[in-house]
């Protein structure tokens, strides 16, 4: 025997199963490898009888229906129980449009909210599992990345002293050095170990050997220090940087004109220039990029779980 069960236009195929099959667990039941969390349980009255039964069925009739379900299968499991008798049944969650194709003249109810037994559509650990196959691939070429090409130093030179006088320019230019990889980003920085009491202000020019294509940029340096109410304070930081965005490969020399102030005046600073410096910021957008996806799935699955356990005899905080 065979049960075609709707509910609130939602379909279970159901067949008879020994009640002893299942074990209950707290409140939960097991079948097999899988295990049923309770749904809902009511007394199911027999308002009227239409066709053939294999048992006698009466207009009023009430038994005990207690249900469990397993949505990752779709699966239900139904225990009822009267004075007189313990029976259990099976059932599998049907998809609407598997009932019209088998009932193609028949009107069906429309679906409304969420069936007890109905899957998740959501996958939510292909979704995770997904996120972390592309995070650990997006972490390895970043690590290639940076193994291989990133921050290669083309110039690493002295400067300085600076001008005798303070606000007093001081220029002066490096050898010749390459930049091989054209449209990568080159990051320039200066540092003064020496640098106290003072602000050093440095004015700098990439200035391409063929074409003479120029570059500017500029890069500062501080440091102060002292005594205040008995205790000690220090601010300012003795380097500085900034990154040029897409340098053209070639050969270039690097201009300077320094300037100090207070006591940065002829202080000797140093000025590193690196190409293809990775930025955390393009790691970070895409690790939000590929995090939305297993958010807005998680978000999906959720929101479809608590529509179906808003229709039970528990609360959504209890199967979360």
């Amino acid at each position: 025997y065979r049960w075609l069960i709707e509910s609130d236009g939602h379909w279970t195929y159901a067949h008879p199963i020994q009640p002893s099959a299942s074990s209950k667990r707290g409140t939960k039941r097991r079948l097999g490898a899988r295990e049923f969390k309770h749904f809902t349980i009511g007394a199911a009255r027999v308002d009227a009888v239409i066709g053939e039964f294999y048992w006698q069925v009466r207009a009023g009739d009430v038994v005990v229906a207690d249900d469990y379900v397993h949505p990752a299968s779709g699966a239900m499991l139904s225990v009822e129980e009267s004075p007189l008798e313990f029976s259990a049944s099976l059932g599998e969650y049907l998809p609407r449009t598997v009932v019209a194709d088998a009932f193609p003249d028949a009107r069906l109810p429309k679906a409304t909210g969420v069936g007890a037994a109905q899957p998740n559509p959501t996958d939510l650990g292909a979704a995770w599992r997904t996120f972390l196959v592309l995070l650990v691939g997006l972490v390895a070429s970043c690590v290639a990345v940076r193994v291989h090409h990133a921050n290669e130093v083309v110039l690493r030179s002295q400067f300085g002293p600076t001008a005798t006088k303070a606000n007093e320019e001081f220029v002066q230019i490096s050898d010749p050095f390459q930049i091989r990889r054209g449209g990568a980003n080159v990051r320039v920085q200066v540092r003064a170990p020496g640098l106290s009491q003072g602000y050093l202000d440095v004015l700098g020019a990439l200035v391409e050997t063929e074409t003479g294509q120029v570059t500017t940029f500029k890069v500062a340096a501080q440091h102060y220090s002292g005594v205040s109410g008995g205790e000690s304070w220090s601010e300012g930081n003795r380097k500085g940087s900034t990154l040029i965005g897409r340098v053209p490969a070639g050969t270039y020399k690097l201009r300077v004109a320094s300037r100090g102030y207070d006591r940065a005046v002829g202080v000797p600073f140093e000025v590193v220039v690196k190409s293809q410096v990775p930025r955390g910021l393009w790691f970070g957008l895409a690790l939000v990029l590929l995090f939305l996806g297993p958010l807005f799935s998680s978000i999906r699955a959720l929101t479809f779980e608590s529509q179906r356990w808003s229709n039970s005899d528990h609360p959504w905080s209890s199967e979360s």
